[in-house]
């Protein structure tokens, strides 16, 4: 007999999945439901992993919504497990090309995170570059353009040009200038993302390997 398939295995999965949950739903009250609960968060945000990598947006939005919605309860709006818990709704807004709502939950997150940590704080920056991200997807190169400069100069001012979300930015930017044919400062950033993470990962570190591959083509 075969071996089952990847994709054999991800369906039975899924159906074991979707009985958990209609199982759940039909036995159990609302209030301990899967995402309803904090001592299901975790099992919620697994099944909700697998299915959006599975192209089940829908039953992932459904289960990432009920955690966010709880979490805001229970733990508070500016919690940091709440942030969290909005960044990963909006990421699945995105997913689905929902842009404003996306952006709506995103811009929330960069203003909760900028009353509590500062505009320059890592997590701050991580955020903005989540919302250029958004607007990259929307072909809104300028508004990206705009607010990845902003990250790199915030970050320059505090830290290392060789930190992670500083290297980020600076490949997002590059991305969003190749879109625009600016093709010199595409190639300048890139050259200098290279040359960063070999000096600080090592030419053989896959994120460098990946910068590499990019600026070679």
């Amino acid at each position: 007999m075969d071996a089952p398939t990847p994709a054999d295995q991800q369906r039975l999965v899924l159906t074991h999945l979707d009985a958990c949950i209609w199982n759940d739903n039909q036995f159990t009250s609302k209030e301990y439901r899967l995402g309803h609960h904090p001592f299901n968060f975790y099992t919620a945000s697994t099944f909700s992993y697998f299915y959006k990598h599975s192209g089940r947006a829908r039953a992932s939005l459904e289960l990432s919504s009920a955690v966010m919605e709880t979490r805001k309860q229970v733990l508070g709006k500016e919690h940091r497990h709440t942030l969290i818990a909005i960044e990963q709704v909006a990421s699945l807004y995105t997913q689905q090309a929902r842009w404003k709502e996306a952006e709506e939950l995103q811009e929330g997150v960069i203003a909760i995170k900028e009353k509590i940590f500062g505009s320059d704080h890592w997590e701050t920056v991580a955020s903005r570059v989540m919302l250029a991200d958004i607007y990259i997807n929307q072909k809104r190169q300028k508004e990206a353009e705009n607010l990845l400069l902003q990250v790199l100069e915030e970050r320059k001012k505090l830290v290392a040009k060789e930190h992670f979300n500083t290297t980020l930015a600076m490949t997002n930017l590059a991305l969003v200038y190749e879109s625009q044919q600016n093709w010199r400062e595409a190639i300048e950033l890139c050259s200098s993302v290279v040359e960063m993470q070999t000096k600080d990962l090592g030419a053989g570190h896959p994120n460098a390997l990946l910068s590499m591959k990019y600026l070679a083509r």
